[in-house]
């Protein structure tokens, strides 16, 4: 877990060190829709709202607050709990299954690297030089946020061009890495379970990530 010195685009927290995945999980195999979040919830929160297209497209604009709620939901490691009005407490109750939750940040990155250990999970490294070092190969990675309707249309259908349009992608819409899993690198922001903080040096089995957050 972590990242080599050296490695383009690291940052300096990302200390490289041994983790050990202790327990089975599942993780889907798609990013959240808008449209599993609007079946859940009962809303549309994301910005890009093409109704030809918004059902396929990764939910945006959504806080860990959302996810699993601000009384309950924010109390890991302590409690696995999550409110009942979160996204999370609703859908543990639709399913009935009641541990499903977000990923801890080495479950999250164990599937996305998915036996590599190359900066990308297709076995390339991050290339210098424009547009984008090998990115472009795995995700959707252009800014998908800017939020100016002079130059930007929040109702645009979704895009695959990068030198020529903003907003997100049809999740699965680049190629899923070698376990099946689709849009690892890119195209939203994706929310761990755990508290951001500095990696640690020592090796870790199932590590839950800091007691407090450092951000």
């Amino acid at each position: 877990m972590g990242s080599p010195d050296g490695e383009r685009g690291r940052y300096g927290d990302e200390t490289l060190h041994s983790v050990t995945i202790g327990r089975p999980y599942y993780i889907g195999v798609f990013e959240v829709t808008q449209r599993q979040w609007e079946l859940v919830m009962g809303n549309r929160p994301s910005w890009f709202t093409n109704e030809a297209c918004y059902a396929t497209r990764p939910v945006e604009e959504v806080s860990y607050v959302n996810v699993r709620g601000d009384t309950c939901g924010t109390n890991w490691p302590s409690l696995m709990s999550v409110d009942d009005d979160s996204f999370l407490g609703i859908f543990r109750k639709k399913s009935q299954f009641v541990f499903v939750d977000l990923p801890t940040e080495a479950q999250w990155e164990y599937a996305c690297r998915a036996g590599t250990d190359t900066a990308l999970n297709n076995g390339q490294d991050i290339a210098s030089g424009a547009p984008s070092g090998n990115f472009d190969n795995v995700g959707r990675v252009g800014y998908n946020g800017l939020r100016d309707p002079a130059v930007d249309d929040r109702t645009a259908v979704a895009y695959r061009n990068l030198s020529t349009s903003f907003g997100t992608a049809a999740v699965g819409t680049y190629p899923a890495n070698h376990w099946g899993l689709y849009d690892m690198h890119g195209n939203v922001d994706e929310w761990c379970l755990n508290y951001y903080g500095a990696l640690p040096s020592d090796s870790e089995v199932d590590p839950e990530g800091p007691s407090t957050s450092a951000d």
